[in-house]
């Protein structure tokens, strides 16, 4: 889980944009996702 969150961060940093990390369980749930609406854990930059 620490490695996760550790590339999560860099990705977020790296990329200056939030990045969202959620579970692959929901697929239904993207629709959410591209819709603004926060599904996961979200990391900021």
């Amino acid at each position: 889980m620490i490695v996760k969150v550790k590339a999560a961060l860099e990705a977020a940093q790296d990329l200056g944009r939030p990045i969202e990390v959620a579970t692959w369980r929901y697929p239904e749930k993207l629709a959410k996702l591209f819709g603004g609406e926060s599904i996961g854990t979200r990391f900021l930059p």
